[in-house]
């Protein structure tokens, strides 16, 4: 390895477009890469995988990711870089399985525990507590739970209509750094299927039937998802003014969120406010950032009071998208929080619907697209959308010179 006296982050980039970030430090004790030293407790020593199982002790069942299968309509969770604990991992689990409405086997439930699995993965933590999956598990992780749906046991390629089928099985949950270990996963997959012989049409096609749910993602996914952040987010910002105003609020997360194209850019705010201005200060809204991503922005997911401070709502939690076990929006004084949270629920509840029906049916239906979604999203927000804030992400979309300064 190199010496270096400084910090230096190299790129490296290959035929197939794979993307490695080393950090080399002087001191190789604070050396902070994948594979430092840690010194834990055997469940922090390497990535686990729990099944939430409503027959197991805490609903919650250990599984050796290595040998799993896939082989029902499936729920794959990533929560934040904090689930290092099995516990946490079914934590976040469960707010999937209460988001759906899955709790017990009743007649009267759309959705019950036999129609689809929910795995979540609980991290290996590095030094500093801070979880993170490494290249070696990722890979293993890949050709674990993915080879099977492409690649028959003999290595010979399914075909393309097996493979759509199998790939539309995988639903995936995410809530901050989630998104991006769920777009490691997918790369090192995509990476995986060229190596296999596969043609860059069919992993698209085959990528293009997955779909991820995301609160408050870092990190876009590479696959069609809905990402779902809270202005008061205070991870896209680096203040939050007590008080401030909603345009002022769109901009920060415009100039700061790492979904936004802009985020290296300065907004022009007066522009910005004479837009988010025009119909209110205060709601949601939807847009189709591309043709892979949809976003959801809420202006807040919970109300302020004049006794708590602004950091007691930094909406970065995923504790504000919860619903408990009879689907009651579980955060007191909510704001849009429960249009929000029930928007998450049905978005997901509706892609999963589509990996059960392919399951049972002959004829193989596609998942939604993202202008259905688009709609279904823009009909259960209603009342509580704010065309102010729509109209000014519409025109910096399609006239961005005109608020960058």
């Amino acid at each position: 390895m190199k010496e270096k006296s400084k910090v230096v982050k190299e790129f490296f980039e290959d035929k197939k477009q794979k993307f490695t970030e080393h950090y080399y430090f002087e001191n190789k004790k604070e050396k902070l890469d994948n594979n430092a030293s840690r010194n834990f407790e055997e469940e922090k020593n390497e990535t686990i995988l729990i099944k939430r199982n409503l027959n197991a002790k805490n609903h919650c069942e250990i599984i050796n990711p290595f040998s799993y299968e896939i082989t029902k309509p499936t729920i794959i969770c990533f929560g934040g870089n904090a689930v290092t604990k099995t516990e946490n991992a079914n934590g976040f689990a469960k707010i999937a399985s209460n988001l759906l409405g899955i709790r017990q086997e009743r007649e009267n439930l759309t959705l019950t525990a036999k129609d689809v699995d929910i795995l979540s993965f609980s991290y290996k933590a590095n030094p500093f507590g801070i979880g993170y999956i490494d290249d070696e598990e990722l890979s293993k992780f890949s050709k674990t739970l993915f080879q099977p749906l492409y690649q028959d046991k003999n290595g010979k390629i399914l075909s393309e209509q097996d493979i759509l089928k199998n790939f539309n099985k995988v639903n995936f949950f995410c809530y901050s750094f989630g998104a991006k270990a769920c777009t490691d996963l997918l790369r090192e997959t995509s990476n995986n299927m060229i190596d296999a012989g596969l043609s860059f049409k069919t992993i698209d096609n085959a990528i293009d039937q997955i779909f991820a749910v995301s609160y408050a993602p870092i990190e876009k996914c590479v696959c069609p998802n809905i990402g779902i952040t809270s202005l008061k987010d205070n991870l896209y910002q680096s203040t939050i003014p007590t008080n401030s105003k909603s345009a002022e609020q769109l901009a920060y997360y415009l100039r700061g969120c790492p979904k936004s194209k802009f985020e290296n850019d300065k907004i022009n705010e007066e522009r910005l406010k004479s837009k988010a201005y025009e119909h209110g200060t205060t709601g949601t809204v939807a847009f189709k950032e591309n043709n892979l991503s949809l976003c959801v922005l809420t202006s807040g997911m919970v109300k302020d009071n004049e006794n708590a401070s602004i950091n007691n709502y930094a909406e970065h939690d995923s504790k504000f998208i919860k619903r408990d076990e009879n689907w009651q929006y579980t955060q007191n004084n909510p704001e849009f929080g429960e249009e929000v949270s029930g928007l998450t629920a049905c978005i997901l509840a509706k892609v999963v619907g589509n990996s059960i029906k392919n399951q049972n049916e002959e004829i193989f239906t596609p998942k939604p697209t993202t202008d259905e979604l688009l709609q279904d999203a823009k009909t259960l927000l209603g009342e509580t959308q704010n065309v102010g804030f729509l109209n000014a992400i519409t025109e910096i979309q399609n006239n961005p010179t005109n608020f960058i300064q």
